[in-house]
């Protein structure tokens, strides 16, 4: 299976949060899954693009970009700072 990226995941978010797109987006989502030519539809692409300065497609965004980049970066951090002596040796 071809890999897709975060789109679905997203838009799943944005229209579970009622952003102001949702239902106009909404009748694009099964097409997302299956790629169906939603890369060369412009109308939805300029719905995400109306989407992309809605605040809650930016809170959608920011809060998976935290739990499957951040956040995860962050904990290997700790754990490597707080446990690896070489890191605090090139630190000082």
């Amino acid at each position: 299976m071809k890999h897709r990226g975060d789109l679905g995941r997203v838009l799943d978010l944005y229209i579970e949060n009622d952003g102001r797109y949702a239902q106009e987006l909404g009748h694009y989502r099964s097409l997302v899954d299956t790629g169906d030519s939603t890369s060369q539809d412009e109308i939805f692409k300029a719905l995400l693009r109306e989407a992309g300065s809605n605040p809650v497609m930016q809170s959608v965004q920011d809060n998976i970009f935290a739990a499957e980049t951040w956040d995860p970066a962050q904990q290997w951090f700790d754990w490597e700072w707080f446990h690896t002596p070489t890191v605090h040796i090139s630190h000082c």
